[in-house]
């Protein structure tokens, strides 16, 4: 997961920016699934491993925040799944939502058109 580093704070930046624009905070949830995804996370270990630090956090500047591959869109399901764990959580913190999880990775799955071996190899690999 994409933790700290001098780039947090512009990628906040933007993120309020995007907000304010749009005035819809259902795509900021699905800009943070994005990037907290399986797929985005096996992305940045092939393509910045160099920048990990102690924890296996990655050390992240701007110039490699933008290169996230992000799929401009709005996802009902994902919205719905990311609501009921943030529900689940906010009831009591150490609930497991690996399944809600999981299930979020599969329509990231879909949304960039991955086959089964694809995903086969992302999920191995994280």
């Amino acid at each position: 997961m994409i933790q700290n580093g001098v780039g947090m704070k512009r990628i906040g930046k933007l993120f309020e920016e995007d907000l304010k624009k749009k005035e819809d905070k259902t795509c900021l949830k699905t800009l943070l699934v994005l990037i907290n995804s399986k797929l985005i996370n096996y992305w940045f270990d092939f393509n910045f491993s160099s920048t990990k630090v102690r924890g296996g956090y990655f050390d992240l500047r701007g110039t490699q925040i933008i290169k996230i591959p992000i799929i401009s869109t709005k996802n009902k399901k994902i919205e719905l799944l990311v609501d009921q764990i943030l529900n689940k959580k906010s009831k009591d913190n150490s609930t497991d939502t690996k399944h809600l999880e999981s299930q979020i990775d599969q329509l990231v799955y879909q949304l960039y058109g991955l086959t089964a071996e694809e995903i086969a190899i992302v999920e191995n690999n994280t």
